[in-house]
């Protein structure tokens, strides 16, 4: 885990304090730009809706949350453990929070470019497979086959170990 200036998660966690990058910068050049982008992230995802309403910032803080450095100049992608990190990070600072047509197709997107087609549960997609991969991501049998179920069960698992072992600020 990512060990920050405590004064730099004071600024993170107050509701009141603006976080410039420059001062941020400034201030803690010790920061390596993977640490800079995650607070920032974080900082934006507390400050701003942007995340559930506009898929370029959805990506960019999607990718500084998982220590990827986001180039804000393009749509890049990214994978769906990355997304459903990033979601989770989100639904447990504002749990409920809708997300735009626009956020959600690129979630769908991305997703189906890597063959997952299981969603967090408290999105409003369609998500047919959930239940059934949750069911066997736990309880097997193990090791699973190559059914469709199966194969989404496996893909469930994997982003659930990498949320597990994902380091980040929270």
């Amino acid at each position: 885990m990512i060990q920050l200036h405590p004064e730099i998660v004071e600024l993170i966690k107050s509701d009141e304090e603006v976080l410039e990058p420059e001062t941020l910068r400034q201030v803690h050049p010790e920061l390596t730009e993977q640490e800079f982008n995650q607070v920032m992230a974080f900082k934006t995802l507390k400050r701003t809706r942007g995340f559930w309403e506009n898929c370029y910032i959805f990506e960019d803080i999607v990718q500084a949350l998982s220590g990827r450095i986001p180039d804000p100049h393009c749509i890049e992608g990214a994978l769906p453990e990355e997304i459903w990190y990033a979601m989770d990070i989100a639904n447990r600072i504002f749990p409920g929070r809708e997300f735009s047509d626009e956020v959600i197709a690129y979630i769908k997107y991305f997703s189906h470019e890597a063959g997952v087609y299981v969603y967090p549960p408290y999105l409003p997609i369609p998500n047919p497979f959930y239940s059934i991969a949750a069911y066997k991501s736990e309880n097997g049998p193990f090791p699973l086959g190559e059914s469709e179920a199966e194969i989404q069960a496996a893909k469930y698992l994997a982003i659930q170990e990498y949320i597990k072992n994902q380091r980040g600020i929270i």
